[in-house]
């Protein structure tokens, strides 16, 4: 879990937004070993050492690593050539500069925890060193009696769910996001996750006899339940001539829509639904449901190509003309919205983000930052502007799992042919090969769910060997129960 504190520097820095930052540090707060950590679990390379070595790394690395973030920490500038200081974003750190509130003398030899408490609750005067370990433990006795009175409402909100004989899935899932989004923030999700398992576990049993019965087979003539009635029901309840944006998010959980309305405004008018993903929940299945507006074929390469002649396709059949569709991925094209009928904007990088997190602490930062700094919510409001009602929703959600196993090569033989980054799936080419799998681990049956050649996960475990991580591709209500939002604009 990101320290906030190193969040925070990051931010302000700009760190993620430069592939090359050359970092002057005298007081050698970034050489720290608990920093380094940090920053490496943040997917940083840190260099650090002589100007042969730094050069070194720059041609064999840096020049071949276009993806990678790089930290140079450096002594003197002048040990970098010029092409390299011209690449690079250069500052001069100093860690006091951020606390001047406080005693230099003490602030370098705190942890980064007790940083994050002197840094967001500063003092209104200046302090003595004395006077800053005092406050320092004030802080942390406030800190403590905060945290246990935020997880005991969490705790009691989620039992008022927990408790009910009947649940109504569909209604619960806002009530249960709030609460983990309080969690995540507070960093109780830990503390919530017993709770939340136990739900998830009278939510496979729904499944188990809802699912293929009721869920897939429903109507979609008033509202939609599941992704494959997303454009039946658009196309039941508009006219041709309505200006409809269709915008998918790929992986959003229902908690992270709630931190991307929170900035949607007065002018937005936001009406909210819930729709069940397809099962397991992966792209290749439940994007595709969304866009062909039918049940998935297992055939299907999922690409932006092949989703974008669904969408066309679709809408052709209902009468509308080439020239009144359009499919966007990643960005809205700002032009000729004009003439248009029946937009899809697909945005992929909040899907990315979740799986470059290893918990849900990184991943609300992350989604902190799609949200400011990505064109999401420019492009919600151009849409508006053009007359659009908005259908916002996403192919899947997602869940902070923990490792079950990293299974051997032969069992990953003929698995996962659509190129799904799901860890909680595994998709065989052959059914032989699934019920050896299944043969080989018994003792697994109880959490293991199978459709015709795949395997997925129903708890929070992941075929992977990483002790923490986020991820997608099975059927936790988490991943599941996904947002389906009406946007209008509000007129003034």
């Amino acid at each position: 879990m990101a320290n906030k504190f190193i969040n925070h520097i990051i931010d302000l820095l700009n760190l993620k937004e430069n592939r090359l930052s050359i970092i002057k540090n005298t007081d050698r707060f970034f050489y720290r070993k608990d920093v380094l950590e940090e920053l490496d679990e943040l997917k940083f390379r840190i260099v650090f050492g002589s100007a042969l070595e730094l050069r070194i790394d720059f041609e064999l690395n840096y020049k071949r690593n276009l993806d990678h973030n790089f930290l140079y920490l450096i002594d003197n500038r002048e040990d970098l050539l010029e092409d390299m200081r011209s690449e690079g974003c250069y500052y001069d750190f100093q860690l006091i500069s951020y606390f001047p509130e406080y005693s230099p003398d003490t602030i370098q030899n705190y942890s980064l925890y007790e940083l994050y408490l002197l840094y967001f609750n500063k003092p209104t005067q200046t302090l003595t060193e004395s006077q800053t370990a005092a406050y320092l433990r004030r802080s942390i006795s406030i800190e403590n009696s905060n945290k246990d009175s935020i997880k005991l409402r969490l705790l009691s909100d989620l039992k008022t769910i927990t408790s009910l004989a009947e649940v109504n899935w569909e209604n619960v899932i806002l009530p249960v996001s709030k609460v983990m989004l309080s969690a995540i923030k507070a960093e109780l999700w830990e503390d919530i996750k017993p709770e939340i398992e136990n739900l998830n576990e009278r939510f496979q049993q729904y499944l188990q006899e809802n699912f293929k019965s009721h869920i897939i087979p429903s109507s979609s003539a008033k509202r939609p339940r599941i992704v494959s009635n997303v454009l039946p029901y658009l196309n039941l309840n508009f006219k041709t001539k309505d200006k409809i944006a269709l915008i998918v998010i790929d992986g959003m959980s229902y908690w992270q829509y709630l931190m991307l309305s929170s900035h949607f405004g007065d002018e937005v008018e936001a009406s909210n639904e819930v729709i069940y993903s397809w099962i397991p929940s992966i792209t290749q299945l439940s994007r595709q449901a969304i866009f062909r507006g039918l049940k998935p074929q297992s055939s299907y390469k999922q690409d932006p190509t092949n989703e974008a002649n669904l969408w066309y396709t679709f809408w052709r059949q209902k009468g509308l003309l080439d020239a009144q569709i359009r499919y966007d991925n990643n960005s809205l094209q700002d032009k000729n919205l004009n003439n248009i009928l029946r937009l899809a904007l697909v945005d992929i990088y909040l899907d990315e983000k979740m799986h470059a997190s290893s918990d849900y602490n990184d991943l609300y930062d992350l989604t902190q930052n799609w949200i400011e700094n990505t064109g999401i919510l420019p492009a919600i409001h151009r849409l508006l502007s053009e007359d659009f009602e908005i259908f916002l929703t996403t192919d899947h959600g997602n869940i902070k799992a923990k490792s079950l196993s990293n299974i051997g090569p032969k069992e990953k033989l003929g698995t996962n042919k659509s190129g799904s980054r799901s860890l909680r799936h595994l998709e065989y080419s052959d059914n032989w090969l699934k019920e050896q799998f299944l043969a080989n681990h018994p003792d697994w049956l109880p959490f293991l769910g199978q459709d015709k050649n795949t395997i997925y996960i129903k708890n929070d475990l992941a075929f992977s060997s990483d002790d923490s991580l986020v991820t997608h591709g099975g059927s936790h209500f988490l991943e599941v129960l996904i947002p389906f939002i009406r946007l209008k604009k509000v007129n003034k």
